[in-house]
């Protein structure tokens, strides 16, 4: 778009922004919701809900946030005053305000935690269909992951409880929708899982495993059963249990045999497979598996999109697999690995953050350098411009 398109259409949003907000205003005021439904209001969100907002905006990220926000605002206001539980005019919310997540300097919202309220405390319905169940209950893991926020794991828990119970076994999507569910337990996992919720994942993984020999040899299937394997490390790791790190590897290694090299997710399953093996090399210290857990997140931070939100996490294991035996440990070879990490700016995942000071923290006590321990000091700080020793 041309700059005059870009200023017509900043215009544009700018107008549909204060038909939503006046809406909003009205509806409240009367306690009509017939005003959150007008013409002019579904004309107005249709020309903010478009392709390439921001490019259209020409990068304006005040008006993108005017307008993902006004959006938002008018769901929730639909769903407070309208008579009926429209789950969908919460999942679209939650959706925007993933969207508003994605930018550093935005704080979130406080009206999520309406969105969370509302979608947690709904009660269920007979007429319930899994497919939106599971996926507002996609939705809402995709906010809490994007965010770090945990509230959202319960929330995202309970509906796909209740989509599992709208489809019995042998419906269609029970396969699929077990599969989010366990993805939703494992990253639980890495939280504060209840034991509930431990012994919940153990019986869905079984079934998963039981169904498996008949899952076919499509991409859906090869990603169905990277998940189990990914558990699978999840439970060796908490255990410490050889048996069972080899069954994850071995289900790993599988599922990414069969899965296309551009797959969607292909990267974090790689990251899984590098894990197992690092892990493994912590109970076994054999020193193959230190060797296989290199070669393994080399190629997943290979594989990884510069702009996807896990590079750094997985550039983490990488440095960490690098320096953990001592006798083959490169400190120039961590050092371009924890400069690169460093250089991926501000703005990262407050997990990835964590794990960034990490890395530097555990080279320091690798190379005993003071100025690796001056970063890590920095980094903590939240002033650090890492350039090791």
């Amino acid at each position: 778009m041309s700059e005059n398109d870009q200023e017509s259409f900043r215009a544009e949003v700018t107008e549909s922004v204060a038909v939503l907000r006046e809406a909003i205003h009205q509806a409240a005021v009367h306690r009509d919701y017939v005003h959150l439904h007008t013409a002019e209001v579904n004309a107005a969100l249709g020309r903010i809900l478009v392709p390439d907002l921001g490019e259209r905006l020409g990068l304006s990220l005040p008006h993108a946030i005017a307008a993902l926000e006004a959006a938002g605002k008018l769901y929730l206001a639909r769903h407070s005053a309208t008579p009926y539980d429209p789950t969908n005019e919460l999942v679209a919310a939650v959706g925007l305000y993933k969207l508003l997540a994605k930018v550093p300097e935005v704080e979130q919202p406080i009206q999520i935690r309406w969105v969370f309220a509302a979608l947690g405390g709904r009660e269920p319905d007979t007429g319930d269909e899994p497919d939106d169940l599971s996926n507002a209950a996609s939705t809402v893991l995709a906010y809490a992951m994007a965010t770090d926020d945990e509230t959202g794991l319960p929330v995202a828990l309970a509906l796909y409880r209740r989509a599992i119970a709208a489809c019995p076994p042998g419906h269609p999507y029970r396969r699929d929708i077990l599969n989010n569910y366990l993805s939703a337990l494992s990253w639980g996992g890495e939280h504060d899982t209840k034991p509930a919720e431990e012994e919940e994942a153990a019986k869905v993984l079984a079934e998963l495993q039981q169904e498996e020999a008949g899952d076919g040899d499509g991409e859906r299937a090869a990603m169905r059963k990277a998940l189990v394997g990914g558990v699978l490390m999840e439970k060796a790791t908490r255990t410490g249990d050889l048996g069972t790190f080899d069954e994850a590897i071995n289900t790993l290694r599988e599922a990414l045999a069969a899965m296309p090299d551009g797959a969607d997710g292909r990267a974090g399953f790689v990251e899984n497979l590098g894990r197992a093996h690092l892990n493994r090399w912590l109970v076994s210290r054999n020193p193959a598996d230190h060797a296989e857990a290199v070669s393994v997140l080399l190629e997943c931070v290979r594989i990884t999109d510069a702009g996807d939100p896990f590079r750094v996490r997985r550039m983490g294991f990488l440095a960490n697999a690098l320096m953990a035996e001592a006798s083959s440990a490169d400190k120039e070879q961590v050092l371009a690995v924890l400069r690169e990490m460093s250089e991926i700016g501000p703005g990262i995942r407050p997990s990835s953050l964590a794990m960034l000071a990490n890395s530097w923290y555990l080279a320091w006590v690798r190379f005993k350098d003071s100025v690796l321990l001056d970063t890590v000091i920095d980094l903590l700080n939240g002033s650090a411009t890492p350039n090791g020793a």
